[in-house]
């Protein structure tokens, strides 16, 4: 048999989810005896979808961390020990030290998430372990929330939905239209284009956007590439889904908010260590920016006392631009498909 070992106790709002194989589940053909495991282990760090599991059963023992709550550190570093693949979520650094816990056999780390920015990928490149993520199946679901976003920020949409329940239907709620607007890019991959595509029917004046590359189907969307600083200095809407790495750490600060537009709305989807989160701060209080959308940031969570959370011409949503039952299952594939693989390729280099 093989056993899926859930490893938080709090399992009663996740029974009914996973009910079928929280305990031993005969797999025909063979299997661990109960209370052994010869097969590789994998750990999952948060729930998946259950046919993911299953299919992971298959071929590996399975131990999974079962709530959505973010694992502790220390639970993590006991968790992966002995570990062929570890499975991950942008809530957990996956550096040396996890690597090590693992142990030499470790061949696979599978982040759920569009990127890697929580895994060392230098460090795993050292103890020859293969990383993967699941950025293509993310991609439609992240542009989605992007896009809700860009509509709800402008019309004030929370402020409204707020202003109803207190029943205040006679407030000046005014806010932006679509028409004749600027829409600029900071970073223009998949999920820029995705947006683009998704906003074209809006009737924007202009698209325009910022990346070290030119993207050849960006003339599809009727995208023109310009400068960083025109990015800031043209757009009434401002998207920032570029990728983090050290050179673009905090690239939206105050010098490029002093650039913008008053009525500027500034959206990040992308990771909040791209933002100097006092300085957007102080843009949003002195209305040197008209409002922002977003749905990450730095730390993560927010302290529940954040100024940004306080900021009426503020919306944060909590880092839910993959959360379709549709992509998240498809995340889940990605990841079976990746330790699948794994299992049939050449040994690892400790074996």
């Amino acid at each position: 048999m093989v056993s899926c070992i859930c490893l938080n106790k709090k399992t009663e709002q996740s029974k009914s989810h996973y009910e079928g194989f929280l305990g031993p589940v005969p797999i025909e053909g063979g299997g661990d005896e109960p209370g052994k495991h010869k097969l590789p282990k994998v750990f999952v760090s948060r729930l998946i979808d259950p046919e993911a599991i299953r299919q992971l059963k298959l071929k590996y023992h399975v131990e999974l961390w079962d709530t959505e709550e973010v694992i502790p550190r220390p639970t993590l570093i006991r968790c992966v020990e002995g570990c062929t693949v570890i499975v991950s979520t942008t809530s957990d650094i996956i550096d040396m030290e996890v690597l090590e816990a693992a142990g030499p056999q470790l061949r696979l780390v599978c982040n759920m998430a569009s990127d890697l920015s929580n895994v060392d990928v230098a460090a795993c490149e050292r103890r020859s372990v293969s990383v993967h993520c699941a950025g293509e199946v993310c991609v439609e679901a992240v542009a989605e929330l992007t896009c809700a976003l860009l509509l709800m920020v402008p019309r004030r949409l929370m402020e409204g939905c707020e202003a109803a329940h207190r029943g205040q239907w006679d407030l000046p709620l005014y806010g932006y239209a679509m028409t004749n607007r600027v829409l600029g890019f900071l970073g223009f991959g998949p999920v820029g284009w995705e947006v683009a595509s998704r906003m074209q029917p809006f009737d924007l004046s202009r698209i325009i956007y910022y990346d070290k590359v030119t993207h050849p189907l960006a003339k599809d969307v009727n995208a023109e590439q310009v400068s960083l600083e025109d990015v800031f200095s043209l757009s009434d809407l401002i998207v920032c889904t570029l990728a983090l790495s050290s050179e673009t750490k905090g690239i939206v600060n105050a010098e490029k908010f002093n650039m913008c537009k008053s009525e500027c709305i500034f959206v990040n989807t992308s990771r909040g260590a791209l933002v100097n989160h006092d300085d957007l701060v102080a843009a949003l209080e002195s209305k040197q920016i008209a409002g922002a959308g977003l749905d990450v940031t730095h730390p993560q969570p927010l302290p529940t006392d954040h100024p940004l959370l306080k900021l009426p011409n503020c919306i944060v949503t909590p880092h839910m631009g993959s959360a379709t039952y549709q992509t998240r299952l498809k995340m889940a594939l990605s990841v079976v498909n990746a330790a699948l693989e794994t299992m049939h390729s050449t040994p690892h280099p400790s074996q």
